[in-house]
């Protein structure tokens, strides 16, 4: 299931909840790894955090915010300059200290890489620090499915 965050969200931007067929992946040349360092590094820098936001207001427009609005700033401007929608997902996390945490994972034909405002860089899938629960389907981006042990499972219809 969708956070209800997300389908808040999705009610204000409705374009940045469809995939419209796009390619659910995109393939990783050095280009698209200096571009997703770009952005991961543009937007940690545009947005003040704010850990006292309340979690249920996601901004594409916010200068303060917290993981929510970093995660989906980096997602609106990947797609802008022309990543895929389908291969851009939100991944609900739990950072090590225990805090509920969203990121970005880009799916690439060489695996999935994280964009995170807690790192300044760019890492494969395997590499972050936190439990990975849930992110959106590559497939139906209102659709969600849980992560057993960092590993995507199948989602339940």
């Amino acid at each position: 299931m969708a956070p209800i965050a997300f389908l808040m969200f999705c009610k204000h931007y409705a374009a940045q909840c469809t995939a419209d067929g796009d390619a659910s992946k995109v393939t990783m040349t050095a280009d698209v790894y200096a571009q997703m360092v770009a952005v991961n590094k543009a937007v940690n820098r545009k947005i003040v955090p704010d850990a006292a936001k309340g979690g249920m207001d996601w901004s594409l427009e916010t200068r303060v915010g917290n993981c929510n609005d970093y995660a989906i700033q980096k997602r609106d401007a990947l797609h802008a300059i022309g990543f895929p929608m389908a291969a851009l997902s939100l991944i609900v996390a739990i950072t090590p200290n225990g805090q509920g945490h969203l990121i970005l994972s880009v799916r690439t034909d060489r695996g999935d890489f994280i964009l995170d405002n807690l790192a300044s860089r760019v890492m494969p899938w395997a590499e972050t620090p936190h439990k990975l629960l849930k992110r959106q389907s590559a497939d139906h981006l209102m659709q969600w499915v849980m992560i057993e042990q960092n590993t995507e499972v199948a989602a339940a219809n």
